[in-house]
């Protein structure tokens, strides 16, 4: 028995082979992709939706087929059927493939997804998601000397995939994405993607805790409301918090979600779970693969994913949704203009500063600004071509840069398939690269897998 995905992109970004070797190291995918260019075997295997599987027994019939998620227990039961019959009639050819897998270069960041900072204590906190776990840096200096050196203070997470809560060296995350600083700068919130977990990181105990989510994906679409670890979660991508709210990206079931956290009660912010684009009551929108978040204090600001949108929220109790610019599910590209007539592809972060809005323009490899006031996005940083070079901004190149974070003047960058952070100055639009020193950690600082 094998499995082998055909991958038939939307994006175009997607249908990059470079672009795919990434996605699949960096979701650590062990079996055989094919690149299904121009959609050839999309179409003439007469598929409709994403994702659909067809189980093809070992004299070559194509048995079975699903479409859409939450099939595995039919899909279960027609393997176990097959594996039996063919098992019994010496059909199945049981050794392995000889495929080997090869990860990315060693390097002190793997695929980082997010970045956040704290304006009082000058820290910074990156999710080093390829290496499951948290780094939080020592206060960035603003001296001229040193203003690109990046020392980390301390990591969180052993740097093995898993789920489990205790000190930093033994506990462990899975894919972490999202993270937000509560106002002390002592707790950092972080969306456990993979474990389908909100995680609480405190930075003085070093511990870490789960404070929403059972660690396994809903049984239940959309799942349902509940409270704390008793709640079911579905790929939650990004935090933020406001007040004893944190407001969660559920990039999985297409909404948004809050925690409160002191009572724990976690439940429906926005979106109905249907993956479309309708704006109007927050209860009644809907939304694809929300997953970024940023605030003004009046609106919640989103990077909504899958319909290469930037939209908004009124934190009001009778809110709306509003979209920013970008066109609906299937109008994505690289176009400045306003509202939906601009063009994004697939952006995964946004951050408001002084007005603006500061957006991850992720599979365009661009940082560019929206006003928010008008509807209007144009370019800022980056050629769109994916590659890594600093500079002035007209030149700078990115690879599919996912967080961002704002300290000192300066717009930091999780530019994910470079495995780096990179620091925008506002005043220039300078670009610069990080040098990220672990060399003062003493231990877990994890290896790549």
């Amino acid at each position: 028995m094998v499995v082998i995905g055909v991958h038939s992109a939307k994006f175009h970004r997607e249908g990059e082979t470079e672009a795919v070797r990434d996605a699949v190291r960096r979701m650590e995918i062990r079996h055989p992709v094919i690149v299904d260019q121009r959609m050839k075997m999309w179409q003439s295997w007469g598929v409709r939706a994403w994702p659909t599987i067809v189980v093809i027994d070992p004299e070559g019939y194509a048995v079975g087929g699903v479409s859409g998620e939450g099939n595995a227990q039919v899909l279960d039961q027609l393997i176990a059927t097959l594996l039996q019959e063919f098992g019994s009639a010496g059909k199945l050819d049981r050794s392995p493939l000889p495929i080997a897998f090869s990860g990315p270069p060693q390097r002190p960041l793997m695929y980082p997804q997010k970045i956040t900072a704290h304006p009082l204590t000058r820290q910074i906190a990156i999710a080093d998601t390829g290496h499951h776990r948290v780094l939080v840096s020592s206060p960035l200096s603003a001296g001229a000397d040193d203003a690109r050196v990046l020392r980390i203070a301390c990591v969180a997470g052993c740097g093995e995939a898993g789920q489990k809560d205790g000190s930093f060296d033994s506990a462990q995350f899975h894919m972490p994405a999202g993270l937000t600083f509560d106002p002390s700068g002592k707790i950092l919130y972080l969306a456990d993607t993979e474990n389908h977990q909100i995680r609480k990181i405190d930075l003085d105990k070093r511990l870490v805790t789960t404070v929403a989510g059972t660690g396994r994906k809903s049984a239940h679409y959309p799942p349902h409301p509940g409270k704390g670890i008793w709640c079911a979660l579905n790929s939650p991508w990004d935090v933020l918090q406001i007040g004893n709210i944190l407001h969660i990206a559920m990039a999985g079931s297409h909404q948004l979600w809050t925690l409160d956290l002191i009572s724990k009660e976690c439940r429906p912010f926005a979106g109905t779970g249907r993956e479309s684009k309708d704006d109007g009551p927050r209860v009644q929108s809907s939304w694809s693969q929300p997953s970024g978040l940023s605030a003004d204090g009046r609106w919640l600001y989103v990077a909504d994913a899958e319909d290469s949108s930037i939209r908004k929220v009124s934190l009001e109790a009778d809110g709306q949704v509003i979209s920013i610019v970008g066109g609906h599910l299937f109008d994505f590209g690289d176009r400045d203009g306003v509202g939906e007539h601009a063009r994004l592809q697939h952006p995964l972060a946004v951050l408001f500063h002084e007005g603006k809005l500061f957006v991850a323009d992720s599979y365009n490899h661009k940082i560019r600004l929206v006003d928010p006031a008008r509807n209007c996005i144009q370019g800022w940083a980056g050629t769109g071509a994916a590659g890594l070079r600093d500079g002035d901004p007209s030149a700078a190149e990115f690879s599919e840069p996912a967080g961002l974070a704002l300290l000192d003047g300066r717009l930091l960058v999780a530019d994910t398939n470079n495995h780096a952070v990179r620091v925008i100055e506002i005043s220039s639009g300078n670009v610069a690269t990080l040098d990220i020193r672990l060399d003062e950690i003493s231990a877990n600082v994890g290896t790549d897998p």
